[in-house]
């Protein structure tokens, strides 16, 4: 049988190489680069085969580094690659190649250094592939362009560094068939980017393409692709993202959805495992603020404690998983009334925040995370130097966010929430007027389609009323007022947000006897009851956001017969009285036993109730105070 001779040192040791990546052997693979060595040593360089060598050298090392962490290989892969790329003209058929495996090798010295200059020169050598390409090889290079951009925006966040790796990636896409092998794959690389677009300018039409291009891809994976796991991730962060802004269940059910089965679909062994397990946490605690359910809460918590777990302590990725189970303790305490979870919180929190120098992009986030955790235990302990701590953490946070970060009017009301509550520990009425101040410039700062905005408000008509009870200051108490109608009539806000400023906003009218105000908040609670306890939560998460509310209905009928409502009042004192009873006589009943014994069914029919329940929301709405009669 014949064979192909080996014509030369060099060949026999690129035969090797293909076999070490075929087989992942890292003795073969070993062996190919001693090989290399020896017959680039026993080759000039004016050999046309010198630079193929030099090239294949690099991608040996890359692999050795890869499998070992050795940064002696990296650093000769760059060697390598810059020579091959030095001996080859721009017209050599190879050079595009060259240039593509050379910022690889520079990509992964960035993640390593975390250098620009690194990620620079990645990206100025897979612009050079990308120029030299024949057209039948530039999608894969636009594509690997799309991926160094995206990691120099994710430093600089300067919003060009998104757009050419969107552009690169469409491209890409559009070069290749859909049964093109990698079509799947920059599929989803081009949704990733399209959600980074909005988080970065806001730009909803490219979130909605990212959650489109996110399903083309888990739509179009095979059930045996290696990579379905991250793409169902990947979609379900998309979908928590345009969550956050719509707070449309459908959304948040599927992203809990994709993060379950991307967990269930991960290998034991994949080294991803750890994100798809923090995703989950986040898209299950993002879907808790809204439900109260706390079947959510717990599964959140053990997912982020299983990130956590999944995730060596150097990391990069670590710090981030550690807050986020922190975050999903706080919410378990504040829900529960745990301490243990709180103080498991704080402690996490500090954790993370623990030595991060000035200037690094999660500084302000760790802060403010670490502040809030801090004024919910002074809160409940009554210890004043945890509030202090509180205090400075989050003004620390705020300082270390541009003003035109999206985070920045969530870290101003953290401050404010921080401040407000050390007034009521020392009673200082210059802490009061910063909490007024700093939740006031949270609203101006919130864009006004973000659901944040109703939080923001509620807050600020809590210290707006609590300025008005100490200094009797009725501009302090029309602004409560006004913060607290605005975030009761907000549609698209979470109910129990929604319930709370509606009450607040009937009581503190009550006590001033605005008889027309206090019956229109008073009503709209009420009217907001049956979304409080919405058929997605278990009974017992509904029993206990509503015993919270004993006593709205009574009130709404009192102050609708103080306007002389009759028929109105009885409405309302039938309509808080039945709220539990009608979820039973529609025979829509309690899935935790489904749950337990068949959780897939549980969780169609959940999804079919909430689907059901979205279509009828508008009957429940309460009517524009300022219309009504």
């Amino acid at each position: 049988m014949a064979t192909d001779p080996v014509t030369h040192p060099g060949d026999a040791a690129a035969l090797l190489l293909r076999r070490a990546l075929q087989n992942d052997d890292r003795a073969v693979l070993k062996e190919a680069i001693l090989g290399l060595r020896a017959a680039l040593h026993a080759t000039p360089a004016s050999h046309p085969d010198y630079a193929g060598m030099l090239s294949n050298l690099g991608v040996a090392l890359q692999a050795s580094f890869e499998q070992t962490g050795d940064l002696t290989d990296l650093s000769g892969c760059i060697e390598a690659g810059r020579a091959a790329v030095a001996a080859t003209p721009a017209s050599h058929h190879n050079y595009p190649m060259y240039q593509a495996n050379l910022g690889s090798c520079l990509q992964l010295k960035f993640e390593q250094t975390r250098n620009l200059r690194d990620i620079d020169e990645a990206i100025e050598a897979t612009r050079a592939a990308v120029t030299a390409a024949a057209s039948r090889h530039r999608a894969s290079y636009l594509a690997q362009l799309g991926l160094v951009l995206q990691i120099r925006f994710e430093q600089t966040r300067s919003l060009p560094d998104i757009d050419e790796p969107i552009e690169a990636t469409r491209a890409a896409v559009a070069t290749i068939p859909a049964s093109h092998p990698y079509h799947v794959q920059w599929l989803n690389n081009l949704g990733h980017f399209l959600r980074l677009r909005f988080e970065k300018a806001g730009d909803f039409s490219a979130l909605d393409e990212a959650v489109a291009m996110g399903r083309a891809a888990v739509a179009a994976a095979g059930n045996d692709d290696p990579a379905l796991a991250t793409m169902r991730s990947n979609l379900g962060v998309a979908l928590q993202t345009r969550f956050e802004q719509t707070r449309r269940p459908p959304d948040i059910d599927e992203a809990v959805d994709m993060g379950r089965a991307s967990v269930a679909a991960a290998r034991a062994d994949d080294r991803h495992r750890g994100q798809y397990l923090s995703n989950l946490g986040i898209a299950l605690s993002l879907r808790f603020a809204q439900s109260k359910s706390l079947r959510d809460l717990d599964e959140a918590v053990a997912a982020a404690q299983a990130a956590v777990d999944a995730t060596p302590s150097g990391h990069p990725k670590f710090t981030q998983r550690q807050t986020n189970l922190g975050n999903a303790l706080r919410a378990r305490a504040e829900e529960t009334g745990s301490l243990p979870d709180l103080n498991a919180a704080v402690e996490t929190a500090k954790a993370a925040a623990h030595g991060i120098p000035a200037g690094h992009p999660d500084r302000a986030a760790l802060l403010s995370n670490l502040g809030i955790n801090l004024r919910l235990r002074g809160e409940r302990t009554k210890k004043l130097p945890d509030l202090e701590a509180a205090v400075q953490a989050a003004l620390a946070a705020v300082d270390a966010t541009p003003a035109d970060d999206p985070a920045y009017a969530r870290r101003l009301a953290s401050l404010g929430a921080s401040l407000q509550t050390r007034f009521e520990q020392t009673r200082s009425l210059h802490d009061l007027d910063r909490a007024v101040d700093a939740l006031s410039a949270a609203v101006a700062a919130c864009r006004t389609y973000e659901s944040d905005r109703v939080a923001y408000l509620s807050n600020l008509g809590r210290a707006l009323q609590i300025r008005f009870d100490v200094t009797a200051d009725a501009v302090a108490r029309d602004g409560a007022l006004a913060a607290w109608r605005e975030a009761a009539t907000m549609a698209s806000a979470p109910a129990w947000i929604r319930v709370q400023a509606a009450a607040g906003w009937g009581h503190l009218a009550a006590d001033g006897r605005l008889t027309n105000e206090a019956a229109a908040g008073f009503a709209v609670a009420v009217d907001l009851l049956p979304l409080l306890a919405w058929h997605g939560v278990d009974r017992r998460s509904r029993e206990q956001q509503l015993k919270r509310e004993v006593g709205l209905a009574g009130n709404a009928a009192a102050w609708a017969i103080n306007t002389g409502h009759l028929e109105r009042a009885c409405e309302l004192l039938e309509q808080g009285r039945s709220v539990l009873w009608s979820q039973q006589l529609h025979l829509r009943g309690d899935l935790d036993e489904l749950y337990r014994r068949q959780p897939e069914l549980a969780r169609r029919m959940n999804t079919v109730r909430a689907k059901l329940d979205e279509l009828a929301g508008e009957e429940l709405l309460p009517s524009d105070p300022d219309k009504s009669g």
